[in-house]
């Protein structure tokens, strides 16, 4: 990665991270639930998936309303854990309910690691990812990790990659480098973008 473009992901991830922190909990229920209406419509979930999801945290945009409507749907949802000695890796775990989350050292909810609850990435049919920005091709911004970019080259090439994002998020583009991969669709309060038709 040159000098400018780090510069450049830097300032923004700073930008969006500030601009999250000021959202009000009116402000992120509102996207939520609008975030929540536009995904359980998708013709993609008229089916039972198996999907990865996410618990949002310091201004993401909330799943949990999300992910506990499709387990009730008889999906298959599991959620990220950090990887205890693998740097930058997470495994995906399904969970009962939201009682038996707890939170890793960053304050961040995961769920129990049975050995039978792992779900593999190659598993997937459906991905929701936390982003700090996104553009009109469908790149996105993470917080820097490195952990849905290795996830992401995991996952089977008919996974739907779907970002969850709040509208201010949108940006003419993000700084990117060959390795990262674009996601598939963005959706936001007011808006569905389709940038790579899988389904």
């Amino acid at each position: 990665m040159t000098l400018e473009t780090k510069l450049k992901r830097d300032a923004l991830r700073k930008r969006m991270r500030t601009s999250r922190l000021m959202l009000s909990e009116k402000a992120l229920r509102d996207a939520e639930s609008h975030i929540f209406e536009k995904v359980i419509t998708l013709s993609l979930l008229k089916e039972r998936r198996t999907i990865g999801s996410y618990v949002g945290l310091n201004g993401e945009i909330n799943t949990m309303l999300l992910n506990n409507y499709l387990k009730a749907k008889k999906h298959t949802v599991a959620l990220p854990v950090i990887h205890p000695t693998e740097k930058g890796q997470m495994q995906f775990y399904t969970y009962d309910d939201e009682s038996c989350l707890v939170k890793n050292r960053f304050g961040i909810l995961e769920p129990l690691t049975y050995r039978d609850k792992l779900i593999t990435p190659d598993l997937f049919e459906v991905l929701l990812i936390p982003l700090l920005a996104f553009d009109v091709k469908g790149n996105r911004l993470g917080m820097g990790g490195g952990y849905y970019d290795r996830l992401l080259k995991k996952v089977s090439a008919n996974c739907v990659l779907i970002g969850l994002a709040h509208d201010f998020q949108y940006v003419d583009e993000v700084p990117s480098e060959d390795w990262d991969m674009p996601l598939d669709e963005i959706i936001t309060p007011t808006r569905h973008l389709v940038f790579i038709k899988k389904y």
